[in-house]
């Protein structure tokens, strides 16, 4: 799985249990820190739950960015 696709992942199992979106991704955020905490001791390589993270942070809200493009373009959802 690559990061890109286990970021999605994480946020959206952290949206089961808080529907907002940038709580979801805030959640997620703190699992993989914990997974890189946790690495670190072990003396294991974090590099790919560095790139996990990156992709949390670096991730937005579909929704809103559906809407703001629908608004640009006075289109329809």
């Amino acid at each position: 799985m690559t990061p890109y696709d286990k970021a999605k992942d994480l946020i959206r199992k952290c949206q089961a249990i808080h529907n907002d979106f940038d709580t979801a991704r805030k959640f997620a955020g703190l699992i993989v820190y914990e997974i890189i905490d946790y690495l670190t001791d072990g003396e294991q390589d974090s590099l790919y739950w560095q790139l996990v993270r990156k992709e949390i942070y670096a991730s937005s809200d579909p929704l809103r960015d559906a809407e703001a493009r629908a608004d640009r373009f006075n289109e329809d959802l």
